[in-house]
């Protein structure tokens, strides 16, 4: 089971609901990269451009997540 350590979160119900928040937004943003990943490769005009815009994505992600812990920046990083 995880622990969520998020501030002002002590009911049991809320920290399910938010750990089922965090799991779910990271195959919707799958779901809609995987969607739109067509037409940035079109976009780019290179597979290794395409690849270069979407580390970039991760990148920014990943610093949403660490810039502050709290619930909105962790779905906002994990869908990204």
């Amino acid at each position: 089971m995880i622990i969520l350590e998020l501030k002002g979160i002590d009911d049991e119900d809320e920290r399910s609901l938010y750990s089922a928040l965090m799991s779910s937004f990271n195959p919707l943003g799958g779901l809609i990269g995987a969607l739109v990943g067509t037409y940035v490769l079109k976009c780019c005009n290179s597979l290794r451009r395409s690849f270069f815009l979407m580390d970039l994505l991760g990148i920014i992600g990943t610093i949403c997540i660490l810039v502050k812990i709290d619930i909105i920046n962790i779905v906002i990083g994990r869908f990204i």
